[in-house]
């Protein structure tokens, strides 16, 4: 009996080696901008001064430094584009937007833009972290906003 338990050990060890220790933690569920029609594209636009260390990833994985304002073209349908850093908004005249043209859309969790891979839930000190990040641009008109909420 105790040479069918300690086989059953050496199994289980010989699988976690094989399967690799890495793939037992829950993964990050980053930011993330899917492209719902072909040719879509997404940047992330800054307004005045902020400082903050962001990164993108196409698969999740491999991580690039991000420099504001740079496009990230999403040519096919559904084509992924992956935020994460340490983005806090400063204040009502310094701040980034995310600027986004085709059809996209966003899923994961938006605190991993400011708490990278250890996403917390408070923005205790943020009192501007979200401001504007999803500004529509040329929606002044509240007629538009009427509009697309139906009135």
């Amino acid at each position: 009996m105790k040479t069918k338990i300690q086989n059953l050990k050496l199994l289980c060890l010989m699988l976690l080696l094989m399967l690799g220790a890495g793939s037992l933690h829950a993964a990050v569920d980053y930011l993330c901008f899917t492209a719902g029609e072909a040719n879509s594209s997404v940047k992330l636009s800054v307004t005045g001064s902020i400082t903050a260390n962001i990164q993108t990833s196409t698969d999740g994985t491999t991580w690039n430094d991000y420099a504001f304002d740079t496009n990230i073209e999403l040519a096919g349908i559904g084509d992924k584009v992956y935020f994460r850093g340490d983005y806090q908004g400063m204040g009502p005249n310094d701040y980034a937007s995310f600027r986004m043209t085709g059809k996209i859309s966003a899923s994961g969790n938006i605190m991993t833009l400011t708490d990278g891979e250890n996403p917390g839930t408070s923005l205790a000190g943020r009192d501007y972290c979200f401001y504007k990040l999803f500004e529509l641009l040329g929606c002044e008109d509240l007629s538009y906003y009427d509009a697309i909420r139906g009135q």
